[in-house]
Order: structure tokens, then C-alpha cells, then sequence
């Protein structure tokens, strides 16, 4: 309440100096103040409910500040108040996510619905070596500074404690971009037979809301987030972590100031190094109390899009991360020949959502002339090029076939935007519009493979195959934000492995028993180098029966072959 009085008081001041709020524009200051002066316990009259209405107030319990509208003017005034420190423009924060990868996850009712994936992330890591001793259980809290989560996700439900959003000031934290439901699946996925499994598969999760759907927010979201934090820390104890997948290249004095509080409180705070491919670390993850993160792929080396600098903690995989999202919030496509992995796909627009199994036959580029007789009742397989897609479906339609397979005509994979509704532009009046004929055409199941799937397919023509479009709840990404998920995992496995160790005891861990990459030593592009579960396990707690691997051997180019978990 003192705050609230403060804030109110330094508004009607203005109300005095400069008069009634005129009609200048406003824009979104934080304020940060020193004490309550004297007039703090005066009674406050009716201009304070004007300026707190109409300047959208909001206080702050981990930094002496508060946030309002004020027009510039109004901003200079305050700065030369005698109880304020400094006066500044919010700055904004967004998710520190790169361009999404050209596939997606495996289907609904398909491979991840009845058996478990272990992203390759989680198994280079060394994640699964400590699940003989700990999941994460406890007293562990991790906090996802993000878009929400959807908590009633199969992979994830039992594992969110709760949560809030700081945007409605209200306990409605669901996810409406995907994001954060994303960093969540890798910190903390069920094992339970289906989907993905995350680093800490018992962790207990917590919600904090701090970007919109659009994944925007700005440091006056994160400090709020950071209360509700040291709230939800001071009622219920326990050990806590913030794990941040946000950021931009501005700082933030009122930003810095609540991650030192939290530091001051024993809160661990590990945050992405951005995803601007320059030697400069984003904020909060620039900050000397959080623990920064920068992405690396299969090949052990930096993402290209991966920021990193000065001051960058360690590195964790990045790269075509697998994990979970809002349920029934991905359409994506898939083939398989029997008995091998999933090729995912793309379905082309206007196609059916249904799945098919049959034998896949070559039809070349998918002429009249390229089909042979053995195409009826089976899936054409035709390369891109020469006519369009959708005359290529039709084609195949034509000579018997019940799906279609385009694969790419190089190595660039589909896009999500090939469509087999072609335009009609005879109407100069109204210029192009779908093709009415191709709107209501009955096309069957057919989907887009990148050119070495498909070259795999065509080498296997005969075969059986399955392929299909479905809704899914998992996906692939790409960022700083899918690498720093991964030390938020391992921080929750080894607090909850040894609970008496204080937040720098678990960073110094992290950080000790890194793997060193690039050159020798500690060095602006890995950091410490890759994080590794198990030998941060064995500094953290020497007498643990947990065993560390040495360093996984990267494979050439792609990430380690799917796995099944074993129960």
C-alpha cells in the first residue's frame, strides 16, 4: 500500500506542476523512486484516483519503482523530483526464438501418441543418466517467463503447480502462442509412454505470463513477473528457478535491479543469449546475476543464429528442438515406409486430413504419361516441377491413385504455403480468387517431402507405406529459447538432488563441469561450454551413485535417430 500512496502522490504533483493531463501522448515510463516522502502519510484526496486510473499504476514489490503513462514532459518533471532516482521508457522483450525448422513433430495418433520420443537434446545433455536418482521431485520450483502454458497438455498437466499472467493481473495463464508450452515440454515432459520426455520429467512448474500472443512484452512484464515470483517463493518455500526464452539488446535499470533482488533471495535465473547472431548477449540474459545460454546443434557447433559475448554462461542444444504445444495446435504431414522413422512433411492446402496405407509407386513428375498401371489403389510419389501441384494430384487422381507425395525438386525443403487451390484471374473486376473447381475438388491425402525423403521413397517403389495429415501437439524449433529450457532442466534435477545447495552452488555446478568446446578454456562463443547432467551431478553431490559419460560424439550433420523409452 505504501508504494501505491508514493506512486500516486509523485502523479498528483504532476497534476499541480503541469496541470490537468493534457493531450500531449503518453508513453510507458518506469519510475524509480528513493523513500516515502513525508506527504506519503497525508491523506490523498480525489486527484489520486484520477491519476491512478488514468495512468495505469503499477507498483512494485522487488524494486523501489512504479510504472505509469506519462507524456514526456511529464517525464522530465518527475526526473527532477528530489525522491526520484531515474526515470525511463519501458524497453521491450520478446521471445528469443529463430526461424522454426522446416519440419514438425510426429503426428496425432501416430508414432508420438503411443510411444515415447527422447529428444536429442535431452539424451546430449546427459539428462536420463540422473533419473535413477532424481526427476526433479520436491521442493524444486521452476517459474517459465513466457507466453503461458497450456496446462492441460497430456505431456505436461500433472507437472504445472499454476500460474499467473501479468498482462490481466489475473490468474489466466494459458498459452495463446505456443511458446511457452514449448519451453515447458523440454524442462519438464512427463515420462509417461507418450509424446516427448523433458529434462526434469518431475518438476513442478509455474506459469508466469509475461508476453502476449504475439509474444511481446516489455521489462516493466518481467519485473512484475518477478513479484509474483518472490510471492509464490515467500508463501510456499521451496527452492526456486526462473527460466526466461526472452530478451532483447537493451538493458533495463528496473530489469537489473529485480534480478539482483532475486539473486539476493536465492533464486537461480537462467535466460537465452538471444538469437541476433552478433558477439553481444540480450538482456536479462546480459545481466551478471543470470545465467546466459547460447544455442549449439548436433554438430557441437554455434547456431548461426545463436547471439553470444562476453559474460555467456554455457551452451545446450538449440536446434530443431522437439517438444510439446498447445494441444491440437500444429497440422502437419508424414509417410513412412514399414518397419522405418516418420519422413515429416508438409500438407498441401486443400488437401485431406486423413491417413492412408498403401504401396508408394514412382510416377516421375506426375504427367498423364508418368503413371504406371500399378498406381491404382496405391500413392503416387512424383518430384516437384513442370506443372503445378495441383495438376500433378489430379493427374494422379486420374490414373487410380488414392493419395500423392510431392517431393522437392532440390535440397530446400516445403513450404507451408504450397496450396493445391490455384488462383483464377480471368475476372479483371475482381481480380484473382481461388479457383472455384479446385475449392470443392475432392483431393486426397497429399503432402510435400523434402527431395532426400523423397529420393528415399522412389528408391523403395513397391513398398508399403502410411501417410497422412494430422493435428498434433508437438513441434520443432529453433532458438536460444529451446537451448535455454535445457539448463533450467538440469538446475531443477540437481537442486532437487542435493536440496540444501544455495542458487550458486547449482550455477557454479552447471557451469564447472561444462564441456569445454571451441577453444581451449572459457571462451565468447561456448562459454563454459555444453552443459552436462551428470558431471554437474557428480561436482554437486560427489558421493551420488550417478555415472558421467564422457562428451557424446556428434553425428555428421543431423541429430541423433529417435528412440523409444523403456520402462
Amino acid at each position: 500500500m505504501i508504494k501505491q500512496r508514493i506512486a500516486i502522490i509523485y502523479l498528483c504533483a504532476l497534476v499541480f506542476v503541469t496541470g490537468a493531463f493534457g493531450a500531449e501522448q503518453r508513453a510507458r515510463y518506469i519510475v524509480a523512486t528513493r523513500s516515502a516522502p513525508r506527504a506519503a502519510r497525508a491523506p490523498l484526496g480525489d486527484d489520486a484516483t484520477v491519476a491512478w486510473g488514468e495512468r495505469g499504476v503499477r507498483t512494485f514489490d522487488s524494486v523501489d519503482a512504479f510504472a505509469a503513462d506519462l507524456t514526456d514532459a511529464e517525464a522530465a518533471q518527475l526526473r527532477r523530483a528530489a525522491g526520484v532516482r531515474w526515470v525511463q521508457r519501458v524497453v521491450p522483450r520478446q521471445l528469443a526464438d529463430a526461424p522454426a525448422p522446416p519440419f514438425v513433430a510426429a503426428p496425432h495418433d501416430g508414432p508420438l501418441d503411443s510411444e515415447q520420443n527422447v529428444p536429442w537434446g535431452i539424451d546430449l545433455v546427459h539428462a536420463p543418466q540422473l533419473w535413477t536418482a532424481t526427476r526433479g521431485r520436491g521442493s524444486v520450483n521452476v517459474a517459465v517467463f513466457d507466453t503461458g502454458i497450456d496446462a492441460s497438455h497430456p505431456d505436461l498437466g500433472a507437472n504445472v503447480a499454476g500460474g499467473y499472467n501479468v498482462l490481466t493481473q489475473k490468474d489466466d495463464y494459458f498459452d495463446d502462442n505456443g511458446h511457452g508450452t514449448h519451453v515447458a515440454g523440454t524442462i519438464a515432459a512427463l515420462d509417461n509412454g507418450i509424446g516427448v520426455v523433458g529434462v526434469a520429467p518431475e518438476a513442478r512448474l509455474w506459469a508466469v505470463k509475461v508476453l502476449d500472443k504475439d509474444g511481446n512484452g516489455t521489462d516493466e512484464t518481467v519485473v512484475a513477473g518477478v513479484d509474483q515470483l518472490l510471492a509464490w517463493k515467500h508463501a510456499l518455500g521451496g527452492q526456486w528457478i526462473v527460466s526466461l526464452s526472452i530478451g532483447a539488446s537493451e538493458p533495463s535499470d528496473a530489469e537489473k535491479l529485480a534480478f539482483q533482488r532475486l539473486a539476493d533471495e536465492d533464486v537461480l535465473a537462467v535466460a537465452a543469449a538471444g538469437n541476433r547472431g552478433l558477439p553481444s548477449l540480450d538482456y536479462p540474459g546480459g545481466y551478471d546475476t543470470v545465467l546466459s545460454v547460447a544455442a549449439i546443434g548436433a554438430d557441437n557447433l554455434l547456431a548461426g543464429f545463436s547471439s553470444y559475448g562476453a559474460g555467456l554462461g554455457v551452451v545446450a542444444p538449440g536446434v530443431k528442438v522437439l517438444s510439446t504445444v498447445p494441444r491440437g495446435s500444429v497440422v502437419l504431414s508424414g509417410a513412412r515406409v514399414d518397419g522405418h522413422d516418420w519422413l515429416l512433411g508438409i500438407p498441401f492446402i486443400g488437401s485431406a486430413h486423413v491417413e492412408l496405407h498403401a504401396n508408394a509407386v514412382d510416377c516421375g513428375l506426375g504427367k498423364p504419361t508418368d503413371f504406371p498401371p500399378s498406381v491404382r489403389g496405391n500413392i503416387a510419389v512424383m518430384e516437384r516441377g513442370d506443372i503445378t501441384f495441383a495438376e500433378k494430384v489430379r493427374n494422379a487422381v486420374g490414373a487410380g491413385a488414392i493419395g500423392a507425395i510431392v517431393y522437392n525438386y532440390d535440397d530446400s525443403d516445403p513450404r507451408s504455403d504450397w496450396t493445391l487451390i490455384r488462383n483464377d484471374c480471368s475476372n479483371v473486376q475482381t481480380g484473382c480468387v481461388p479457383w472455384a473447381d479446385d475449392v470443392t475438388y475432392p483431393w486426397p491425402a497429399a503432402i510435400a517431402l523434402g527431395k532426400t525423403d523423397g529420393l528415399a521413397l522412389v528408391a523403395q517403389s513397391g513398398s508399403a507405406v502410411t501417410i497422412g495429415t494430422w493435428t498434433t501437439e508437438y513441434k520443432t524449433l529453433n532458438g536460444t529459447s529451446m537451448a535455454t529450457p535445457h539448463v533450467s532442466g538440469i538446475a531443477a534435477l540437481l537442486w532437487a538432488l542435493q536440496p540444501s545447495a544455495h542458487a550458486n552452488d547449482i550455477r557454479n555446478a552447471i557451469t564447472a563441469s561444462a564441456h569445454d568446446l571451441g577453444p581451449t578454456g572459457y571462451d565468447i562463443q561456448y562459454g563454459h561450454g555444453l552443459v552436462d547432467a551428470a558431471a554437474a551431478a557428480k561436482l554437486l553431490a560427489p558421493a551420488s551413485p550417478i555415472t558421467s559419460p564422457p562428451p557424446a560424439t556428434p553425428p555428421p550433420t543431423t541429430p541423433p535417430p529417435k528412440r523409444r523409452v523403456v520402462h
